[in-house]
């Protein structure tokens, strides 16, 4: 439920294409209101919530239970239930503090770059955070880190090539090993990303991909922009 109300927010915001200070100036509320609600819903004060929720209604946009229903000019209803889809663009341009990342992928073919939205799409499918690391190699982890977290719980560890991006698993912990078993890959140096691998990671994700607790707990499909500085050490 909470996953779902905080990414009913973030979508009715890019429908209205409002940027998180644009919203908090109409509504009247802090800027860290508007993150807090979209990453951490449980922070947010119920008064906020019927304050955005009105405000949205306002505008055409209404909170169901499972979706969110836009009422357009003509009064015709068309409902949204994938409140977490976002456009390939927006993707990349949620990485733009990370310039390794931008460098590289500028000169990736279109099959690379496709490779790389298809991963995130599909660990953000499962809820899994991304964020950038200050690091020579502009690395990208993924796992769970909460907003106030200096150091977020990694799951996946990406970096980037000339040619592509490869990607590894935190192996640290015991019940990571079972993921990687089931990847059916040798990891521990970067593993180079390609249809392979983009095959076996949609394969488990479809069967549902059963995460550590300690990453399923707190996991909430969050982007580098979601976090106050988006190039944060961790």
């Amino acid at each position: 439920m909470n996953f779902e109300y905080d990414a009913k927010f973030r979508a009715a915001r890019a429908i209205l294409k409002l940027t998180r200070e644009q919203l908090s100036e109409m509504c009247g509320l802090k800027s860290s209101v508007i993150q807090r609600l979209e990453t951490d819903f449980e922070k947010v004060h119920s008064a906020n919530l019927e304050l955005l929720e009105d405000f949205f209604a306002e505008n055409g946009i209404i909170f169901a239970e499972k979706s969110i229903l836009i009422i357009d000019s003509k009064n015709k209803n068309k409902i949204i239930s994938n409140y977490n889809e976002i456009t390939d663009d927006k993707i990349i341009e949620s990485f733009h503090e990370n310039y390794i990342l931008n460098d590289k992928y500028s000169s990736w073919s279109d099959k690379e770059k496709k490779k790389f939205i298809s991963v995130v799409r599909i660990l953000r499918k499962n809820s899994l955070d991304f964020w950038n690391v200050n690091m020579s190699e502009g690395e990208i982890r993924s796992g769970s880190k909460g907003l106030d977290d200096t150091k977020g719980k990694p799951f996946f560890y990406l970096k980037f090539r000339d040619k592509g991006f490869t990607i590894d698993v935190n192996n640290s912990v015991k019940s990571y090993s079972k993921f990687i078993k089931k990847l059916n890959l040798d990891f521990g140096h970067g593993w180079f990303v390609d249809d392979f691998f983009i095959d076996k990671l949609k394969e488990i994700s479809e069967n549902g991909m059963k995460l550590p607790q300690v990453i399923q707990s707190s996991c909430k499909g969050r982007l580098p922009t979601d976090y106050p500085s988006p190039y944060e050490k961790s």
